[in-house]
């Protein structure tokens, strides 16, 4: 293994000896003269083992608009919608088809903007399917059943452990509007 500093030189206390941890490094391993604090032999190699999983800046858990920008760097502009079948729609979107991972790219499906709010329209959770939904039908019901009774929104509301308006909007039939 060859040293980059001459040998009548002393080196300078700013600079040190690394080992370039890249992958693909062009040094391959060998000791390269830095200033002290740098990691990498180059740009180049920080940008090799920074990109992605590796990147301390990387997130797992992305919003809506970076899913979307993940999805239209890795598949495309769509330029087809896949319900329809038209081409001639002013706009195409990618629409998360909402099974597996929100993070896979291949969980989208190219939509026209007309199909792609009908589509989320219609794949809306509603109801104790949602993840902190704190009524089921059956309490509602029991709200309504017992509202007719006499007894009052806010007893309901202690009861049950929700505001009182979550209990009044269930058992006017403002929310939950299917339950019968």
């Amino acid at each position: 293994m060859t040293s980059n500093i001459p040998a009548d030189e002393e080196p300078r206390s700013w600079l040190v000896l690394i080992v370039c941890p890249a992958p693909d490094c062009p040094h391959s391993g060998e000791p390269v003269l830095k200033r002290r604090g740098q990691i990498y032999c180059s740009q180049k190699c920080h940008g090799r083992a920074c990109r992605k999983e590796n990147s301390p800046h990387w997130k797992t858990k992305v919003g809506y608009s970076a899913q979307h920008k993940q999805v239209n760097h890795a598949r495309g502009q769509p330029s087809l919608c896949e319900h329809c079948g038209t081409t001639e729609a002013a706009r195409y979107e990618w629409a998360y088809n909402h099974t597996g991972d929100r993070n896979d790219v291949m969980a989208y499906v190219r939509l026209c903007k007309q199909c792609h709010a009908d589509f989320d329209t219609d794949s809306q959770l509603y109801g104790n399917a949602l993840y902190n939904s704190r009524l089921t039908e059956e309490i509602v019901r029991e709200i309504r059943k017992r509202y007719a009774a006499g007894e009052t929104y806010a007893s309901l509301a202690k009861e049950f452990h929700v505001h009182k308006t979550t209990v009044q909007l269930a058992g006017s039939g403002k929310s939950w509007k299917w339950v019968k």
